[in-house]
């Protein structure tokens, strides 16, 4: 049995000296691993992105740390005692937040584990976002650019806050990063679209379920979804996405409502009570065919809002709550809710100035920028790590909004989105094709909803807008200054990162 050739390299039948001399040359030509080489080994390509997730893992735990045990308004602490079992379950707030909750609790014993998920999920995301540009431009600049998305003021600010509204904003930006994914791998394997798309429809459907008025900002994200996963003009595919997550959140309503029971409030008759209270005068209230009771308080409270010259989320500052306390049923809502549309009809001028001036308000004068830690209660809740939240006030509230403060204001993230939604022509030639009109038409559709419904001016009613601005911002900025390269990542090629495949094209 021959020996087996442990000099590959070496010619064979050569001279000894000529066989030391070639040994030398090689030596000569082979890189020294010099400790810097090692590390650029290290930063180029999986390297990087392994790099990447330690830096996302490291600042999940301090945000962890930061707003522990989760930041909490008075709706949070309601609806964690409705987690708790202690109140009954209402659907003044999402039920299934609430029932997300209580699982959550059930499976870690910790009220503090929904900020924990918050906190994994967002910046999950937000990695997942950073190493797909780094696949598609090969820029470990760019790509850390895109994660530090999740340290910016007017995102930081919420991102551990237990909010509807901030679920919704961060499983939106989950599912863009699985779209994004999707837009760079141009051959996935065949389990890819069968895992992630419906883990992306899913994380749409949360959102919608946790924020029924984004149903508006669901429209373009489920033609970005469908454009990045499928072939062009694919009326099948795009049919599939839609009606999935139709009945994904039709479905996950009903069990909800038959299983879990939740308590009718009928919230949204608070926007007909500011309508009534601030459109129509007072004789025509009393004048008309409501119930007697309701007439007293309707015209009690009219007095009551021009005294304290509250103009909106009056059912709170001058209606009166219900009967049982706050985020109880409403009194007499049924009648109210059917009188609305004729008193408005009526009035058309008067409820258009009245409902501009609410969304000049909305969209000029934000407030509530800031969750100060969590709210007095009786439940024993205080915040775990004082000095880090004094920390992160002094950096959103100080630098944040103090120095940038349109980052915090409605009309500006609405510029944004306006903007960024007539890019459709801009996006042929974009890394991410039609991302950045997608995510700024869904802000635009959802910051234009709260034209007839606006309750109040708080900044947490355009966090998504913030969010997906930001990201759509960045995107813009990298088509215009960045590197671009072949989705493959092979060479230097500068190719865009997106692939279009026509009709009959396999993708996987």
């Amino acid at each position: 049995m021959p020996e087996p050739q442990t000099e590959p390299n070496r010619v064979q039948d050569a001279p000894a000296g000529q066989e030391r001399v070639q040994d030398a040359e090689s030596e000569q030509e082979r890189p020294v691993p010099t400790p810097g080489r090692r590390l650029a080994r290290v930063a180029s390509g999986r390297g990087w992105t392994v790099l990447l997730g330690v830096a996302a893992v490291v600042l999940a735990l301090l945000g962890v740390a930061t707003f522990a045990p989760g930041f909490m308004s008075n709706d949070t602490l309601y609806q964690l005692r409705q987690a708790r079992g202690v109140d009954p379950l209402t659907d003044w707030h999402p039920p299934v937040m609430s029932l997300l909750w209580r699982l959550l609790i059930s499976l870690t014993g910790t009220y503090a584990s929904m900020a924990v998920v918050q906190q994994l999920v967002v910046w999950a995301a937000l990695f997942g976002i950073a190493a797909v540009v780094h696949r598609a431009t090969g820029s470990r600049g760019w790509s850390l650019a895109f994660l530090a998305i999740g340290l910016a003021p007017h995102v930081v600010t919420f991102s551990g806050v237990v909010w509807k509204d901030v679920q919704m904003a961060q499983a939106m930006l989950a599912a863009t990063a699985v779209v994004m994914l999707g837009m760079v791998w141009r051959r996935p394997p065949a389990w890819a679209r069968w895992v992630l798309v419906p883990l992306a429809v899913l994380l749409l459907a949360y959102a919608l379920l946790v924020r029924k008025n984004a149903v508006v900002a669901m429209l373009p994200m489920l033609y970005l979804l469908y454009r990045a996963w499928f072939p062009v003009r694919s009326r099948r595919a795009l049919a599939a996405v839609v009606v999935g997550f139709v009945a994904v959140s039709v479905v996950a309503s009903g069990l909800i409502t038959v299983l879990a029971k939740p308590q009718g409030t009928a919230q949204l008759s608070a926007i007909a009570i500011d309508d009534v209270i601030h459109v129509v005068p007072r004789r025509a209230i009393e004048s008309s065919d409501l119930p007697p009771r309701l007439k007293d308080k309707l015209v009690a409270a009219q007095a009551n809002c021009l005294k304290r010259n509250s103009l909106m989320n009056n059912y709170w500052t001058c209606y009166g709550r219900g009967e049982h306390g706050a985020f109880t049923p409403i009194a007499d809502h049924a009648e109210l809710t059917a009188a609305w549309p004729r008193l408005m009809l009526e009035r058309p001028v008067g409820y258009l100035q009245y409902r501009t001036q609410v969304y000049t308000q909305f969209l000029f004068d934000n407030r509530d920028l800031w969750q100060e830690g969590v709210l007095a209660n009786n439940q024993g809740i205080t915040v775990d790590n004082p000095r880090l939240v004094a920390s992160l006030r002094s950096y959103v509230l100080d630098l944040g909004n103090r120095n940038l403060p349109w980052l915090f204001g409605a009309w500006f993230w609405l510029v944004v989105a306006a903007v960024q939604s007539t890019r459709w022509r801009a996006s042929r030639r974009s890394t991410f094709g039609v991302l950045v009109p997608c995510l700024g038409l869904s802000s635009l559709l959802y910051i234009a909803a709260y034209f007839p419904t606006a309750p109040a001016t708080d900044f947490r009613y355009v966090y998504w807008p913030a969010v997906a601005g930001t990201l759509g911002l960045l995107v813009m900025a990298l088509d215009r200054f960045g590197p671009r390269r072949s989705a493959h990542g092979a060479g230097d090629e500068v190719l865009p990162a997106v692939h279009h495949p026509v009709d009959g094209e396999a993708r996987g």
